[in-house]
């Protein structure tokens, strides 16, 4: 191995080994205050069951202006009077649930009781003749985009159309920063090809204004791969690690094996680990974005180096 190798090499196990440092500091002060949070939030709802960022059967009893509010929201775009059967806790969203044999739901902002999409499964029609092509069903997709304002409009790029288990094609846009793909962004419209129907749409929420998003990483890629590996204790498997942002920072999005592949999101300003296991987060077809990112380091990394 080479000297700028081994330069690599030392660097990341450096960045790992004084971030894992910090990491622990920070964790003995938040265990006791996180601990208290989960027994208080787990013995309020019994009844709550949790996958990823959604939380299922959620009670808002606790706060009757927001039951009241998605409620109100929800029934005035559905067109209906009945009471919802439930409620979903969906990255930040709603979803206000009617009763029906067929799902009926409406996605709300809590903060501001604004509708952010829905579904009606009554919409998609059995299996059948699909009589509208791959560019009619655009076409009717677009239209529901055209209807986002300006604002969200002009960071989603149109990511192209799959075909799901039901039968309805789904559209998406991702939101993408300097060519970055935000996590958990982006934009879908659900068409029937039988009768063209739109069948649901849902609108992500933009977490962090543009002008407040990191997007250049303070460490390589070639870095983050290492402090991958030897933060889960795995090796590469010849994927390039990719870079996407999370919330208002950059993240090394790497490919590592240890018993099984699994995902490892690496901090581009600082070098910490931020998560291992899926991905977190869908990401454009065939998305392979930020090698070619200039890198800026910050004083942290300088101060490494020296």
């Amino acid at each position: 191995m080479d000297q700028s190798g081994h330069k690599l090499i030392r660097l990341a196990g450096f960045i790992y080994n004084k971030v894992v440092i910090i990491d622990t500091i920070n964790l003995r002060a938040r265990q006791i205050s996180l601990a208290a949070f989960f027994i208080f939030f787990f013995l309020s709802f019994p009844l709550v069951q949790s996958h990823s960022n959604i939380l299922y059967n959620i009670d808002l009893e606790f706060d009757k202006t927001m039951e009241e509010g998605v409620t109100k929201a929800a029934q005035k775009f559905l067109g209906v009077r009945e009471m919802p059967k439930s409620f979903d806790y969906d990255f930040e969203l709603i979803s206000v649930k009617f009763d029906r044999m067929l799902e009926l739901s409406a996605l709300v902002d809590p903060s501001d009781f604004s509708i952010m999409g829905f579904r009606d499964d009554s919409r998609v029609s059995e299996r059948g003749e699909e009589k509208f092509p791959e560019g009619e069903r655009r076409k009717i997709a677009e239209k529901v985009f055209q209807a986002l304002p300006k604002a969200y409009r002009e960071e989603l790029f149109y990511s192209g159309e799959k075909k799901l288990y039901q039968g309805t094609y789904q559209h998406s846009w991702f939101r993408k920063i300097n060519g970055i793909a935000v996590m958990n962004e982006h934009f879908t419209v659900e068409v029937d090809p039988a009768d063209g129907e739109v069948a649901a749409w849902r609108m992500s929420l933009f977490a962090t204004p543009k002008e407040k998003i990191l997007t250049e990483p303070a460490i390589s890629f070639t870095v983050a791969q290492k402090i991958a590996e030897l933060g889960v204790g795995g090796k590469g498997i010849g994927i390039l690690p990719v870079l996407v942002i999370n919330k208002d920072r950059p993240l090394w999005l790497a490919k590592i094996k240890n018993l099984y592949p699994i995902f490892a999101a690496v901090d581009a300003a600082d070098g910490h680990i931020v998560f291992s296991g899926n991905a977190r987060t869908e990401l454009p077809e065939g998305y392979d974005f930020g090698r070619e990112v200039p890198v800026k380091e910050t004083a942290f990394i300088k101060e490494i180096y020296e």
